[in-house]
């Protein structure tokens, strides 16, 4: 197949003097495209009809000038290289020619190498300013994608593609205030899905994260209006604009439906657990934050009594939540502060007196909290999953 050349370079001759155009064009017709002008106003025509890598023109051309045409085509045409030819010796011409951005100036009378020589040197300043430009162009553009992929990703989950944390609080906050004189009610409701760590800790970093894939498609499956998020590893977050009670509560027996069935990773069925904190605009909160702290403190809440749970915020929830997340940072460093205790007590046989067996009672006794009960920390224990390292400690 052969090859299609290259168009060649197209130059434009201005001069009002028909020997000279005829003179430049035999010179280069050979090489180059070349068309003529016998005024600076035709060569203006021409220019604004297709662009020229090259403009060889006179300084006095009978109306307008060769100098006041270059700063004309220049403008609309940067690329473009501009030679004067002129037969003024004045140098005070030259100056002003090469001030207004003219490239090169040669006198009359000139010769064919001469002529030839300047052409050549400006075709390869022309090809310089257009790769330059393209070079620009070119890195504008990649400036602008990669500026709006990490505006982009500032904004949503890299694994689920969803809104991340930044974007779910600032829609939150903007819904909030445009709502707030209008009274409409809002509802916040956090998902913390449980055995994600587990998942993780087994089967992987990549089952895992094919799970919470499946967690993010089936939240989008749901039917209606509402915000979805991920706002960090186990935990999802709708918002429902409006939403009274009744639709909180329809939503959440829907993530709940959606969310049951298991899911399948490497061949395995794997089952999760979810549990979902509820708050509402305006008695919950008049402000983002309040929203947001209050569902987390309502999920808390419905982690401890029980799994696939939903649980509305009520305001002494705030206070347990504290006291929770007190108890389970304390209970993380329990065994490298030697805080926990086995005591075995025996099982008797009431016929023989004997002794046929033995309960280990597990105590903890906190150094910042003092003696705390089983039926206290056993519970947290088990939602934080600590259960697994104190069984092994046990």
């Amino acid at each position: 197949m052969s090859k299609i050349p290259d168009q060649k370079p197209r130059i434009l001759i201005v001069d009002d003097e028909a020997p000279i155009r005829d003179l430049l064009m035999q010179m280069l017709s050979d090489d180059y495209i070349c068309v003529t002008a016998e005024s600076a106003e035709a060569a203006l025509e021409e220019c604004a009809k297709t662009p020229f890598s090259v403009v060889i023109s006179d300084v006095n051309l009978g109306g307008m000038s060769g100098v006041e045409m270059a700063p004309r085509i220049l403008t609309r045409f940067p690329d473009t290289v501009i030679m004067m030819i002129s037969g003024a010796s004045s140098l005070d011409t030259a100056i002003d020619a090469l001030r207004v951005g003219v490239f090169d100036y040669v006198r009359k009378p000139f010769d064919y190498d001469q002529v030839i020589s300047a052409t050549h040197k400006a075709l390869e300043h022309h090809r310089s300013l257009v790769a330059k430009r393209r070079h620009e162009s070119d890195l504008k553009t990649l400036v602008e994608q990669k500026s709006a992929e990490l505006q982009y990703l500032a904004h949503h989950d890299v694994l689920t593609d969803l809104p991340n944390r930044t974007m779910f609080e600032d829609r939150l906050r903007l819904i909030v205030a445009d709502e707030r004189d209008e009274q409409v009610q809002i509802a916040v409701l956090l998902l913390g899905v449980s055995k994600l760590r587990s998942v993780r800790d087994s089967l992987g970093q990549e089952a895992a994260n094919s799970i919470v894939l499946e967690i993010s498609q089936r939240l989008r499956s749901l039917d209606d209006e509402r915000a979805i998020a991920r706002l960090d590893g186990d935990r999802f977050a709708l918002l429902l604009c409006p939403a009274d009670l009744e639709k909180a509560i329809e939503a959440s027996n829907r993530v709940v439906e959606v969310l049951g069935p298991t899911f399948s990773v490497d061949g395995r069925d794997i089952h999760i657990d979810v549990n979902i904190g509820i708050s509402i605009f305006p008695d919950d909160g008049l402000d983002y934050r309040d929203l947001l702290r209050n569902a987390g403190a309502a999920l808390s809440q419905a982690e401890i009594e029980g799994i696939g749970r939903y649980q509305f915020y009520a305001a002494e929830m705030n206070a347990r939540a504290v006291r929770r997340l007190t108890l389970e940072n304390n209970l993380r460093r329990a065994i490298e502060r030697d805080e926990l205790v086995v005591f075995y007590q025996p099982k008797i046989d009431m016929v023989s007196k004997r002794v046929v067996g033995m309960e280990a009672l597990l105590r903890w006794n906190c150094a910042e909290l003092g003696p705390v009960f089983p039926d206290t920390f056993i519970p947290v224990a088990e939602s934080s999953e600590l259960i697994i390292p104190i069984g092994e400690w046990v």
